[in-house]
């Protein structure tokens, strides 16, 4: 694929936001860089890093994604209530009985965090 400075900014983004920002958010924080930027524009390099699995996109309700980046392996906690989404390290010695080559794990455990637990 070419070189693309929409898509290197978009990509330097994810990986350094503390957050995980859906489409939207990427975009109004691209914008202020490249303020002629679309939004069409952003998403098409946003699945174009996915398909290079340069980015990940997660699903959490369905039809709501976030992007994250790929630096290290991690699962995150969804909570169903308030929105809440934070990274939780996975052990290492998981193990899969099946015989496939396994490239990447993308785990989203859904709940209720404590704040909204004592409620």
């Amino acid at each position: 694929m070419n070189y693309s400075k929409q898509r290197e900014v978009i990509l330097n983004y994810i990986n350094n936001c503390h957050l995980h920002p859906s489409a939207v958010k990427v975009y109004e924080e691209v914008k202020k860089t490249l303020p002629n930027i679309s939004f069409s524009t952003v998403y098409r390099n946003l699945n174009q890093l996915t398909e290079q699995r340069k980015i990940k996109k997660i699903s959490l309700d369905g039809d709501k994604y976030i992007y994250d980046n790929v630096k290290k392996d991690h699962a995150h906690f969804y909570c169903v209530r308030c929105g809440m989404l934070e990274d939780i390290q996975i052990n290492d010695n998981i193990e899969f009985n099946i015989d496939y080559e396994i490239q990447s794990i993308e785990l989203v455990v859904k709940g209720i965090c404590k704040r909204c637990k004592e409620r």
